[in-house]
């Protein structure tokens, strides 16, 4: 199991080209990201959040009910 310390950390990249927010998905047994081609055969670093921040606030406004639903 993933060490589960609330440790503030301080991540700091240098020659990085690009950056984006995924959220992890089911895959068989396992889990995946998906990811831009752009970035097929380049080695990447996956950087795992304590809080889901972002992400769960933008699934909070897309799971509202649809007007006049029941």
């Amino acid at each position: 199991m993933p060490n589960q310390a609330r440790e503030k950390r301080v991540l700091s990249i240098e020659g990085f080209s690009g950056s984006f927010e995924k959220r992890v998905t089911r895959f068989g047994n396992g889990a995946k990201i998906d990811c831009p081609k752009v970035y097929l055969g380049r080695k990447v670093f996956v950087v795992v959040c304590l809080d889901s921040g972002t992400l769960a606030e933008q699934d909070s406004v897309h799971s509202e009910p649809a007007a006049g639903g029941s």
